[in-house]
């Protein structure tokens, strides 16, 4: 009764840090600990699989790593069910690829996902109050990477980004893909 009281607490404590977040959860606990958590909590995205045994023995570099390694099936899966979205709305005005479009749509907060490019920059400069994106491709002041910006934006008004190699985004020939 007094470990299930704990964990009631853990969880409120848990769910009041993390609030609406979807991102998948991972246990690292004894069996019988993970049990009475999974019984308790009210995050719905608990992972079935966990970390079995104490986690204090691992270094955190290596829970991250056995984490992870849970974890990544479930963004792949995401992932994949993402572009073959943006697959069947290619066609309608509830996509863009254009920079400017992108950019001023994840400020507004109508990105539900976007896909950009690693290792990919788009140095420029964005005003908010005139909705101008210049592009400039270098590094000087006031230049940012554009495609970082729209990712933050998207990601800040609650879409999901993607980051994937260049010949991954769904759209051919463009550094970043949005679903609206």
């Amino acid at each position: 009764e007094e470990v299930t009281s704990f964990f009631r607490i853990v969880d409120d404590g848990v769910r009041a840090l993390i609030g609406d977040s979807t991102a998948p959860m991972v246990l690292a606990a004894g069996d019988y600990e993970m049990a009475i958590y999974r019984q308790i909590t009210k995050f719905p995205h608990v992972l079935e699989e966990g970390i079995a045994g104490n986690p204090e023995g691992l270094e955190a570099s290596e829970l991250q790593q056995r984490g992870w390694q849970l974890v990544a099936p479930h963004f792949e899966r995401a992932r994949r069910e993402a572009v073959a979205r943006y697959g069947d709305l290619s066609a309608t005005d509830r996509t863009g690829t254009e920079l400017e479009e992108v950019v001023n749509a994840a400020h507004d907060g109508r990105v539900e996902t976007l896909f950009v490019a690693l290792g990919v920059r788009r140095g420029g400069r964005y005003d908010a109050e005139s909705r101008a994106v210049e592009e400039v491709g270098e590094r000087a002041p006031g230049v940012e990477d554009l495609l970082d910006l729209a990712a933050a934006q998207a990601f800040a008004h609650g879409g999901t980004v993607h980051a994937v190699a260049a010949d991954e985004i769904p759209a051919a020939d463009s550094t970043l893909a949005a679903i609206y």
